[in-house]
């Protein structure tokens, strides 16, 4: 079903906009609505921004050029955010903006898309604007909501329209119940796992999709398909765009293509990659049962249109819960805001107060009642509630002055522009005020990155407590409490080491994809707020944390060829600069480590670097 605005002027005439901005929840869907339409539309000028692109002078011109332009709901969000500041004047010009997916108002990264559309409609409020989605069923008061905003009337279009039959297998499989009364994590995972190899295996000449909901499970799939001689690929959102392009290829080859693809939600977005069967490997991520749409969602990329009669979905669920997800795919439950968790609506709030939306407790209240969390207002938001949360961020040097008249700080700024929960930064600004005052240790600076609250799920995994509780009693004697984001602070300290350790694998991998970032708020909070002047510190800590090594061993990476591994073992050998690695006296030295070929484009590179540094 979708919903489009009537315009009341009556179609296209004088003084419509005539560029049209699609807004999708995903880069992969993104990206692949961009490879589609060049080829369908080829006398369009058709610009992309998502996370991968920058939003450079050039970049600018040609968004101020383009017929079509197709962005992320977070890039929406952003480039409205900063109209003014980066001159984003390409928004006056859109006659239609298209949400595809919107549904996904009401997932975790629904604000983003709800807080895009409010002040997309403050800047622009003629133009239409089309909600696309499969799975919405309180689309009148979302179309009502959307009047709200610019005052025009919806038009509802429902289809109950499938090109492909869809089949629903509930896979059950058995719980077993600890001494305590939970359920066994592991042994859960174990037979959710390998019963999706076992559905996958039983049909070997047919394509397959499986379904994970985190990447450790993703990964040890593909290692129990490798056992079974099948070729499988793992598709998430941490594979460069080239590679993600060509997996997806080579699923859509029928005859020589990837047989078994395992993916995170990352294809489950409209993106156009079905298979005659989808299995969904569980419906939890950790102990959190995930939202029932994205299951639905998921099931929806069953059955190719033209090439399959029929899709067929397997979902591995928990025994006796049938019924409930029967009931479940019959009735989905509503579309609701999620800007109402307090943590998401500091969010937003700052990001507000910096564009001088807001600046008082009346002016977020006025704010509030523009969302569809307002309008809903399924979770009460007051003046006391207004009041608590301003009285919070002004505690947290987010904001200074008092709840009658308040503005932003350099500390919320960094917030604002970085994307990054206020909660999140006041952490860091804490957690670093600490170690830059005490005597500082690989422990320390572990915990200071990661002992943040968006790392804080409110429990810690059982098979991890023992480690964790070593971990707490050992920072505990430096006057350091560490919360429930004890396995992030384990992984942190192990990519400073490059220790290995499977059970804190996915933690690991968490702290090293987004270290970049996160320095860079690092810096910004120095910059322009504390004044620790630590430039060289944050210029290390993202090699360290990639790399696994100390502060000593980061200037042989910065040679091509040498990695973590490489940098010790040469350490170890007596090669402590750069200019040890390019002395052709040390090539045989260096024969202890790498090949002969390796070793002279080594000693080649560290040269090169020798003479840019002259």
């Amino acid at each position: 079903m979708y919903i489009k605005e009537k315009n009341k002027e009556g179609g296209e005439g004088k003084g419509m906009r005539n560029k049209i901005l699609y807004m999708s929840p995903m880069k992969a869907l993104t990206e692949e609505k961009h490879r589609e339409w060049l080829k369908r539309y080829p006398d369009k000028k058709i610009s992309v921004l998502t996370g991968d692109y920058y939003l450079t002078k050039t970049k600018q011109k040609e968004l101020s050029k383009a017929d079509i332009i197709l962005c992320t709901s977070e890039m929406v969000d952003s480039r409205t955010r900063k109209m003014k500041s980066e001159r984003n004047y390409w928004l006056h010009n859109i006659g239609l903006l298209i949400v595809d997916e919107a549904h996904l108002l009401t997932t975790s990264r629904g604000h983003a898309i709800e807080t895009g559309i409010i002040r997309f409609t403050s800047i622009n409020n003629k133009a239409k604007i089309l909600f696309l989605s499969a799975t919405m069923p309180n689309v009148n008061e979302l179309g009502k909501w959307l009047t709200s905003l610019n005052g025009k009337d919806p038009r509802i279009i429902y289809s109950n329209w499938r090109p492909v039959e869809l089949q629903i297998n509930y896979e059950e499989y058995e719980v077993t119940t600890m001494r305590n009364g939970w359920e066994d994590y592991w042994a859960s995972q174990e037979r959710k796992r390998q019963k999706a190899v076992d559905i996958a295996l039983t049909k070997p000449n047919e394509k397959f999709l499986i379904f994970c909901h985190d990447k450790g499970t993703g990964r040890d799939i593909v290692k129990r398909f490798e056992k079974e001689g099948e070729n499988t690929v793992f598709h998430n959102a941490d594979l460069p765009l080239k590679d993600r392009s060509d997996i997806e290829n080579s699923f859509q080859d029928q005859n020589n293509g990837i047989r078994v693809l395992v993916s995170t939600s990352t294809l489950a977005m409209g993106v156009n990659l079905p298979a005659r069967n989808v299995i969904i490997v569980g419906v939890h991520r950790g102990l959190t049962e995930v939202d029932e749409l994205d299951i639905i969602q998921c099931a929806g990329r069953a059955g190719r249109y033209g090439i399959d009669d029929a899709g067929f979905v397997y979902l591995i669920i928990p025994e006796t819960s049938t019924t409930r997800w029967q009931e479940i795919f019959k009735n989905p439950r509503p579309v609701n805001s999620v800007l109402n968790n307090r943590h998401i609506l500091a969010f937003h709030v700052l990001a507000e107060v910096e564009n001088r939306i807001i600046n008082s407790v009346g002016s977020l209240l006025a704010w509030y009642k523009k969302s569809l969390a307002g309008m809903q207002n399924i979770t009460p938001f007051d003046k006391r509630d207004a009041e608590g949360l301003i009285t919070d961020l002004i505690k947290m040097e987010m904001l200074t002055g008092d709840i009658q008249r308040f503005s932003i700080t350099g500390l919320g700024k960094v917030s604002a522009w970085l994307y990054f929960s206020p909660y999140d930064i006041y952490a860091w600004f804490r957690n670093l005020n600490v170690i830059f005052n005490c005597e500082m240790s690989d422990e320390i600076l572990a915990w200071a990155i990661a002992d943040i609250p968006s790392n804080d799920l409110g429990y810690i995994r059982k098979d991890l407590v023992p480690v964790c509780n070593d971990w707490k009693w050992l920072l505990k004697n430096r006057n350091i409490h560490v919360t429930q984001a004890c396995p992030s602070v384990v992984g942190a300290y192990n990519c400073l080491n490059g220790i290995n350790d499977q059970s804190f694998d996915s933690f690991k991998r968490t702290i090293i994809y987004d270290i970049d970032r996160q320095v860079q708020a690092f810096r910004l909070i120095d910059d322009i707020y504390t004044k620790w002047g630590k430039e060289n510190f944050w210029k290390i800590l993202p090699t360290r944390i990639k790399y696994g090594i100390p502060n000593e061993m980061v200037e042989l990476v910065k040679v091509p060829g040498i990695g973590g591994v490489r940098a010790r073992k040469l350490w170890d050998l007596g090669f402590k600069t750069i200019a040890d690695v390019a002395n052709l006296r040390n090539k045989k030295k260096l024969l202890n480590v790498v090949t002969p070929s390796m070793a002279k484009k080594v000693q080649s590179e560290a040269r090169k670097l020798l003479t840019e540094g002259e």
